[in-house]
């Protein structure tokens, strides 16, 4: 993801897709932009998909001031104007309003960098691939991404047609029922006496750290060497 190409991502539902792209996301946008126009666009197929990846935003995107919107049926169409007018960095919607939008105003995606399509196999099931399609083509300079549960012959399609030289990852591991998600907000300066605390407390497991940079592999993996 963090290397701006277009990829297909196939993993059971509730394995973590959305964190998959929403960090990358926020790794790549950083910080809100005063020029108009959002530069993310997530597509999903149903409200309840929606309120949800908003919620992960909300949480991740809390000590940023980067901005998200819901463009969803069901919501008041002036109200979606508002929406659009505090000028989002990101915006979630079904593919059906989003046309709407798009064909009855001047709602642009050109400035759009990442499109994403959630539960894609969903979206083709919902009878959206036309919608789906137009949008595409109204954001010819983005990095797409498609994650699906499943991999139907109209996904194959859609992305044969429509995403450059792409990657495909399968993940299809069961994982554990035990298995749990922490994070822990910290100061720098706070981050390797919690790393070595963490350590400490699961001695007794196999664990893997990872880091963004060669020189920090090497200064963790002799710091830690130290401290057996």
């Amino acid at each position: 993801m963090l290397e701006g190409r277009d990829a297909i991502v196939s993993s059971r539902t509730g394995s973590g897709k959305t964190l998959t792209y929403v960090l990358p996301l926020i790794n790549r946008l950083k910080c809100h932009s005063q020029i108009i126009g959002a530069r993310a666009l997530i597509l999903i197929p149903t409200r309840e998909l929606a309120l949800q990846i908003a919620s992960v935003l909300k949480d991740f995107t809390r000590f940023t001031d980067l901005r998200y919107a819901l463009l969803l049926g069901g919501h008041s169409y002036e109200g979606q104007f508002e929406v659009l007018a505090a000028n989002p960095d990101i915006i979630i919607a079904t593919p059906g309003r989003l046309m709407q939008l798009l064909v009855e105003t001047d709602f642009k995606l050109s400035r759009v960098e990442m499109l994403v399509f959630d539960e894609a196999d969903s979206l083709f099931e919902k009878g959206f691939e036309m919608q789906m399609g137009e949008i595409l083509r109204r954001c010819p300079v983005s990095q797409k991404l498609m994650f699906s549960a499943t991999i139907p012959e109209q996904l194959s399609q859609f992305a044969n047609s429509g995403l450059r030289d792409y990657v495909f990852v399968k993940h299809d591991v069961a994982l554990p029922e035990k298995m749990s998600l922490d994070f822990y907000i910290l100061r720098n300066e706070e981050k390797l006496s919690m790393l070595l605390y963490l350590l400490e407390q699961l001695q007794d497991q196999k664990v893997i750290v990872f880091a963004s940079t060669r020189y920090q592999v090497d200064f963790l993996a002799a710091l830690i060497s130290k401290r057996q």
